[in-house]
Parts: C-alpha cells; structure tokens; sequence
C-alpha cells in the first residue's frame, strides 16, 4: 500500500511543479516611483524627458509597436488573466504623454490590484493631494487626478466593462510643454 501512495505523492507533486513553472505571473504592481514618478516641479513617465524624440523612444524600446493612427508606442504584456499595455503618446514626433493600463478579467483581481493603487498612492504622494476626488471614490468608475507645479499631470481612471476591468494611470507633460507644440 506504501508504493501506490509514494508514487501518487511523486506524480502530484510533479503536476504541482509543471502548474508553477507553466503560469506565467505577472510581476509586481510597483508603479509609483516606477511608472509613475513625482519630481520636485511635478510628474514623469518612465523617468522620461518631456519633448523626448520619437525615435529615441523607439531605439530603447525595440519590443513596442507603432500605430501612425493614434501616434503612439505600444508595449503590450500578457498574464493569465491579465494584461498590461504601456502607452507612449507623441505630438510632432515628441513624447507628451504616458499610459499605463492594467486590463484584468476578474473582478476580485481588480478590486484587489485597486486597493494596492491606493494604498500606493497614499503612502507614494507625500506633497501632493488629489485635486479633484478621494481615492475611495476609484472603484465607481471615477478618475482622481494631481497636478504638479509644472502643470504636469497624473491620473488614475477606472472602468468596469462588461467582463473587463480596467485600470489607467495617465501622466501629462506640463500644460506649457503642450501649448508649445501648437
């Protein structure tokens, strides 16, 4: 009788060890200071420049995806259950906005990932308070914005449609930035 259970023991612990190594988990949230980053004057996207050239962009990121359509860089990474798209928007071939979309298939997963936003952004925005709502007010499809000094802006947005749930965490370039481009 020892065998027979040695033998299931060995085959569900290596079915145990497939199930891991095949799931693909997705890596840590750890947006704000990441994705997200608060200068003295205001907000950045990836540490990147305001005004940084299309094709620097590009050169640094070979794995992204042009669209001539909407003027942007796409990177897109894919989980079970999960996907997340880093948006790189240009204006006459400038950078002048990011966007970094949590795309998730569960509600749980969503309302779980949006606890761990605002519980970042509390503890992440020491100087800055939400211009607009409380970051309660996120899971009711609401947005909650900053404004940096710079006139820079930073976003965060929620949707909730039909079996996809949606995160967006948006940063600006100063409003002079953009007005210059005009």
């Amino acid at each position: 009788m020892k065998h027979p259970l040695k033998i299931f023991l060995f085959l569900t612990g290596v079915l145990l060890l497939t199930l891991v190594a095949c799931n693909k988990k997705p890596p840590s949230l750890d947006v704000f200071g990441n994705v997200v980053i608060e200068t003295e004057n205001g907000f950045k996207f990836h540490d990147l420049g305001w005004l940084t050239e299309f094709e620097t962009i590009e050169e640094d990121i070979p794995e992204a995806v042009y669209s001539e359509k909407l003027e942007r860089l796409e990177v897109q990474e894919s989980f079970e259950d999960e996907q997340r798209h880093t948006l790189y928007y240009f204006d006459d071939n400038q950078f002048t906005s990011g966007h970094y979309l949590i795309v998730l298939e569960e509600a749980a997963d969503y309302e779980t990932y949006l606890s761990e936003i605002k519980d970042e952004a509390e503890s992440y925005f020491t100087e800055h308070q939400p211009m607009n709502e409380d970051l309660d007010e996120l899971l009711d499809n609401q947005s909650v914005q900053w404004e940096g000094r710079d006139k820079s802006y930073f976003r965060i947005s929620t949707t909730e449609d039909g079996d996809k749930y949606t995160i967006r965490l948006q940063v600006s370039a100063p409003q002079e930035v953009q007005d210059g481009l005009d």
